[in-house]
């Protein structure tokens, strides 16, 4: 896909000069191996076959000055590629891994689910078994639908071509569905990396939950049911708890301080900080909760 992207879009503004070995022309060693740009040779090559690299061509002869040869020099040749090499000998590996590191800032998890979120496919498609695994054989469409939503050049970094999710692409789906359910989620990340079995039960019912919130929330937004949305306290009684549990503090005394001194908590999230405590050995019940909650909301009818 990425070297018929480049054969159909052959931009010599793209393949000429740049500082960077991961754009530009393809970078080569002494020996003439290519060391940057598989993809970039491949894809002009391509074009070239195809008819579709006369543009190239055309500017490639019309800056021949600016690299060191003629406009007839170009001409003579059937199908030129404009590369770069290394003048010395180099760690021709370190070379090749750099080139493929990109030159941009990668963006914090957060920020990649945002934009995850976005190129999400209709969450009710989602199917989650259990366990809170999202990485199933039921859930394969969905997974290449969000899969085929991602930059071409990402997209074998997280999905084999059986279309089960590498370990970082079941990272980037799962943070990306949270987001989109929850909201700024960092602590429901904490506790599906955590350790402790009490926090994954929590973080695998509200995963298994996530397109009943969201499709709900969406409703909300359109003015389809009541705003009794609970996801903010939900994510509000979830942080608290972790923090209690971490601690090693009592929820009794916790929420018997609140009764006294007062909290910008709301009535919802105590509740729920009780909810979720009483059934942290079971993700089934407290799935089942949330469920019926927002199965409530919508028997109540359009406002």
């Amino acid at each position: 896909l990425q070297v018929d992207g480049i054969a159909n879009n052959l931009d010599f503004r793209k393949l000429g000069d740049s500082p960077m070995m991961d754009y530009g022309a393809p970078t080569l060693g002494l020996d003439g191996k290519i060391i940057g740009g598989n993809g970039r040779v491949a894809g002009i090559t391509r074009a070239y076959a195809s008819g579709k690299a006369n543009d190239y061509k055309t500017n490639l002869a019309a800056n021949a000055g600016r690299f060191g040869f003629t406009p007839d020099d170009v001409a003579g040749m059937k199908s030129p590629v404009l590369v770069r090499r290394f003048k010395n000998n180099i760690d021709t590996t370190k070379a090749a891994i750099a080139s493929n590191e990109g030159g941009g800032l990668v963006m914090s998890t957060l920020e990649q689910a945002k934009a995850d979120g976005i190129r999400l496919p209709d969450l009710k498609h989602m199917q989650v078994n259990e366990d809170g695994n999202i990485n199933t054989a039921a859930n394969r469409d969905f997974i290449r639908a969000f899969i085929a939503q991602l930059p071409v050049n990402q997209q074998a970094a997280f999905a084999g071509s059986d279309g089960q999710l590498s370990q970082q692409g079941v990272a980037r789906l799962r943070n990306a569905v949270l987001y989109k359910a929850y909201g700024d989620t960092p602590q429901l990340q904490r506790m599906i990396e955590s350790t402790d079995q009490g926090s994954k039960n929590i973080a695998n019912a509200l995963t298994q939950a996530a397109p009943r919130v969201s499709t709900a929330k969406n409703d909300i937004e359109q003015g389809d049911i009541h705003s009794a949305d609970i996801s903010q306290d939900m994510v509000d009684a979830v942080t608290i708890l972790e923090k209690i549990r971490a601690d090693g503090g009592s929820l009794r005394e916790y929420l018997a301080q609140l009764n006294m001194f007062g909290d910008d908590l709301s009535i919802e999230s105590r509740k729920l900080i009780q909810f979720f405590n009483d059934n942290i050995k079971s993700a089934t019940k407290i799935r089942e909760f949330i469920n019926a909650y927002y199965d409530a909301l919508e028997a109540q009818g359009s406002p």
